[in-house]
């Protein structure tokens, strides 16, 4: 008999083994679980099971499923999938529903995890498949401690006390060298529904830059003062999210480049009138971002505000921003209206060049729509009225912007002065925007009616 090929076998056995190694793996959470860690140790595919606790070794293309049902929240720790095949995280045979209404601190929360794909598979028509709810003291969703690509969909977000998405890694002196090393990818948030939470409905992205000038930290053992800014995120992707009634900014992002927020729709952001957290979509200092195909639709505040450079704003449907009493002012006893804000559809403000040493690159505000109902008159020196469309006057040191191809409708009222539909400084360039004024509440509403895009979200609740 002729001897085998001792080659061709141990080919072959690799193969078999390679195969084995490669097959992907699901790991399920159980509903005693609530803590999920990655142990390297352990051989590829193994898992470990103590108390609450899930020790596993996932690799890329893993899925780590929970099980059906109502359960309480649960932590990730140090899951490493891969640029090609993250590690998928989902409900599994049936919808779940996350909450701690009793000293719940978080719904979801990850660290150290990277290459991550959060995922609600939906088990009914129109519904989402993993919901977090009654949460009164924390996020619903965070990343943080240099977690980073980052994909989260098909989830339900309410009744939180603090953000839905929370998104950023804090500072901290354990941590320092590593902290001035860091960058976050690629992050993707698209197709949730989040409603009804007390702070931010996605925070991405920490908003101490300050200008440039960071914030100062003193570490010991030598407690010297180091200046710090926050770390950056390269790739953020927003869409197609339904956001509603949200206390502060409903998107907020700061400290990104090669950002895109769009087609999301937003309603009652900013109910909590908080100064400095009243906004639909603010891009923070010093982003840059494209935000377009948004609805904004009853903001407290502004609608869509930005701090960054480089942004392009455009297509937007934003209607009755700056509802908020508060930026209303007190009436005194005498009839004198104090202490009133003002407000905008958009606003604009590059004073991020203070230090002067971003890329001085110009700012595009185009075809958006904004329709301005209810108005009101604001103390200062020039009596300006309020709401006023596109307010691009702090744009001082930014040259070339672009503000054009914008319509600005306003109902009509011949006992309330007409506020200004779009105000700029000579570092803006105007041309071809319309100012529309709307006689009568009938044709007003038919106005909005025809400008609203449609989504296919359900109903407010």
């Amino acid at each position: 008999m002729q001897a085998k090929n001792p080659t061709i076998i141990l080919s072959l056995l690799l193969s078999i083994f390679s195969l084995v190694q490669t097959e992907a793996k699901t790991f399920l959470i159980t509903p005693e679980t609530d803590w999920v860690r990655q142990v390297d140790s352990l051989p590829i595919g193994f898992e470990h099971r103590v108390f609450n606790a899930l020790y596993l070794n996932a690799k890329g293309g893993d899925t780590i499923a929970i099980q059906a049902g109502t359960r309480a929240p649960i932590k990730f720790e140090n899951l490493h999938g891969d640029s090609l095949h993250p590690i998928v995280i989902c409900n599994w045979k049936g919808n779940v529903c996350i909450t701690k209404p009793v000293d719940g601190f978080y719904g979801l929360a990850f660290s150290g995890s990277r290459y991550i794909k959060l995922q609600g598979i939906s088990h009914r028509k129109k519904t989402f498949g993993i919901k977090i709810e009654h949460l009164p003291k924390g996020n619903a969703i965070s990343f943080n401690e240099f977690s980073s690509n980052i994909e989260i969909c098909g989830l339900e977000i309410s009744h939180i006390e603090s953000s839905g998405i929370s998104i950023k890694t804090d500072v901290n002196c354990k941590y320092m060298d590593r902290f001035f090393k860091f960058t976050l990818y690629d992050i993707k948030i698209h197709d949730n529904y989040i409603r009804n939470v007390g702070n931010e409905g996605i925070y991405l992205g920490n908003s101490f830059y300050n200008n440039g000038f960071g914030l100062n930290l003193n570490c010991p053992p030598s407690l010297d003062t180091m200046i710090v800014l926050p770390h950056e995120i390269i790739g953020v992707n927003i869409y197609n999210n339904q956001i509603d009634s949200t206390g502060w900014d409903a998107i907020q992002v700061a400290s990104s480049l090669q950002v895109k927020i769009t087609h999301n729709k937003i309603s009652y952001d900013s109910y909590a009138a908080a100064p400095n957290q009243m906004a639909g979509i603010i891009i923070g200092q010093p982003s840059q971002a494209e935000v377009s195909y948004n609805t904004i639709y009853h903001s407290y505040g502004n609608a869509i505000q930005c701090f960054g450079i480089g942004t392009n704003i455009h297509h937007n449907l934003i209607i009755n921003p700056a509802m908020a009493i508060r930026l209303r002012g007190v009436y005194l006893q005498d009839g004198k209206l104090v202490a009133s804000a003002p407000s905008y559809g958009i606003y604009l403000n590059d004073k991020v060049y203070t230090q002067g040493v971003l890329p001085m690159l110009p700012l595009w505000v185009q075809y958006n729509t904004i329709i301005i109902g209810e108005v009101y008159p604001l103390e200062n020196s020039n009596k300006d009225w309020m709401p006023q469309g596109i307010n691009a006057m702090q744009l001082n040191f930014l040259k070339d912007n672009k503000v054009s191809e914008n319509k600005v409708y306003f109902l009509f009222d011949p006992n309330k002065q007409v506020p200004k539909h779009i105000a700029a400084n000579k570092n803006s360039l105007l041309f071809n925007n319309s100012f529309i004024l709307v006689s009568g509440n009938a044709k007003f509403k038919k106005i909005i009616k025809r400008n609203q895009h449609t989504y296919a979200f359900p109903k407010l609740r």
